[in-house]
């Protein structure tokens, strides 16, 4: 925003008189009538309304004037053109005055274009702190240092701490806090610290705080003119900050970061986590808390994060709702460990289907610390539930249904990615292969029954029920399986082995898309397993 202090600032010692109605310079063009013709013979010049000039100042003029003259004695008797609204008069003596300005006005319009056209938040911040002399910060709405530019000062105080540590310290975030909630209507703020007074410029989203930019200011008549400049990288960054989709992960909302952070593992100490947590008044509070991870397919248009999140908090009830890798999480908590979470399930399944999305909840803990492997967990369900799930139309799964399989997935991970080898078949029970291979040969459904017969807990009866067959055909087969494969249901260990195998063979069927039996002893799996095993995917 150029001012008129902002452009006559290198020549207010040698105005005599001064007075501007509005701080703000309309337009750049038409505002300066050069005439060569007046005599003007000293070094004075008068910038005003015609009105307030000394008495042998022109009349007639019409507006809001600006008027540049000097000399003791002046004789003017041209009757200004009152179709210019902005009107400087220059003689010959002043035409550097002319020069002056002209260059001031087209530095400013170039800066003004630079700034635009640069998209490096840390160069338009440098940018800045140059043409204002004095160090200039942007931090995101939870205190943490997006970039940072010293203008040729030494850093001192606030911005020593985000020069060092990256994040402004608890105490300080929480002045600073009290002094935005006491001036919600106001875009800036000052504070002091020893003899260091600090502009804090804030960008809002609605009724959130989406960044601060910070500028040390003298307390001197320089402030308004380095404001200025403050002003203008605010203006050009608020868009970005609130729109760009590349800069979300700095200028999300205070929940998000933090339990981003928790997630990433940059923050494990539980005592930090309690100060931040306390910091962020979004952040719900309760002795358990579920994670709840929402997946979207690839879509040609993107995801609108904020209205989700809206509805996402009306889903459930008692939550914080985070923005995290392309997708949301949703903290929902809950007062027993025993209690179920409470959600609207009819609305999340309506939102999930109209922005194609699956919701994974994972299990519940009191420890904000084990975020992350429970968000791992959780994640993992919206992508395996999609496969095993025997309810296609479902978008909605728990991780403990699918527990097992994330077990083989990781299973499956370690083989491939540590040991090279690509047939998962390899890590099932043998015996189980063999059923297999005998039942396609001779057309028997010993596979199956097995299966079923562990299902039912080695109940042959029940078993029976669910084959529709009689009990003794079930025993018949059970035998058949032991002699077959050489062991004994009996074992425990025996079942749970070949339990965890069916899962594996799920996963190799139904996962991968690849038949155990027709890859067995080959290796023609393919080589690119980012195709079926994504850590993105995963995390």
């Amino acid at each position: 925003m150029l001012t008129m202090e902002l452009l006559l600032r290198e020549i207010r010692d040698r105005i005599v008189f001064m007075r501007v109605d509005g701080i703000t310079m309309p337009t750049n063009h038409n505002a300066l009538l050069f005439d060569a013709e007046e005599p003007f013979l000293d070094q004075y010049y008068y910038v005003g309304d015609w009105r307030d000039l000394p008495s042998l100042a022109p009349e007639g003029c019409d507006g809001s004037c600006f008027f540049c003259a000097g000399g003791e004695s002046l004789a003017h008797d041209a009757q200004p053109d009152i179709s210019y609204r902005n009107l400087v008069v220059f003689s010959g003596s002043v035409v550097y005055l002319h020069n002056y300005i002209t260059k001031k006005l087209r530095a400013y319009d170039d800066w003004m274009n630079l700034l635009r056209s640069t998209e490096d938040l840390q160069t338009l911040t440098k940018l800045t702190a140059e043409k204002a002399g004095h160090p200039i910060a942007i931090v995101n709405s939870f205190f943490q240092r997006v970039t940072l530019e010293n203008g040729g000062q030494t850093f001192r105080e606030v911005f020593e701490e985000l020069a060092e540590t990256n994040k402004m310290t608890y105490e300080r975030a929480r002045e600073m806090l009290y002094r935005e909630k006491v001036m919600q209507h106001t875009d800036r703020i000052f504070f002091t610290y020893g003899d260091v007074r600090v502009a804090d410029q804030v960008i809002r989203q609605g009724d959130r705080t989406a960044a601060r930019v910070l500028m040390e200011c003298p307390q001197d008549e320089d402030e308004g003119y380095v404001l200025a400049f403050l002003d203008d990288l605010t203006r050009t960054i608020k868009p970005r900050v609130l729109t760009d989709q590349s800069l979300r992960q700095y200028f999300t909302d205070a929940v998000s970061i933090l339990i981003g952070d928790i997630i990433d593992q940059k923050i494990t100490d539980p005592d930090e986590i309690e100060q931040r947590r306390r910091l962020s008044p979004d952040m719900v509070m309760g002795e358990q808390y579920h994670p709840v991870v929402i997946k979207f397919q690839k879509q040609s248009q993107r995801v609108p994060f904020n209205y989700i999140s809206g509805h996402l908090k009306e889903i459930f009830p008692r939550s914080s709702v985070a923005i995290y890798n392309n997708g949301m999480v949703v903290l929902a908590a809950k007062n027993d460990y025993y209690d179920e979470v409470e959600f609207d399930r009819k609305h999340l399944m309506e939102l999930l289907e109209q922005f194609d999305g699956y919701a994974g909840i994972g299990n519940c803990t009191k420890f904000l610390t084990s975020l992350r492997s429970l968000y791992i967990q959780a994640a993992a369900a919206t992508r395996l539930g999609r496969v095993f799930s025997q309810d296609k139309s479902e978008r909605i799964f728990y991780y403990k249904d699918y527990n097992m399989y994330f077990m083989v997935d990781l299973c499956v991970e370690t083989a491939v990615r540590f040991h090279k080898f690509g047939n998962i078949s390899y890590l099932c029970q043998p015996g189980l292969m063999g059923l297999i291979r005998y039942d396609r040969k001779f057309g028997t459904q010993l596979y199956d029954t097995l299966r079923v017969y562990l299902e039912c807990n080695c109940n042959a009866t029940l078993c029976a029920q669910k084959l529709n067959v009689h009990r003794n055909t079930v025993n018949y087969r059970i035998n058949m399986i032991e002699e077959l494969c050489n062991y004994s249901l009996d074992d425990v260990m025996t079942r749970m082995n070949i339990s965890f195998s069916y899962m594996i063979l799920d996963y190799e069927q139904l996962f991968l898309g690849v038949d155990p039996v027709s890859t067995l002893g080959k290796m023609t799996m393919q080589t690119d397993w980012d195709m079926f095993i994504s850590m993105s995917d995963k995390q």
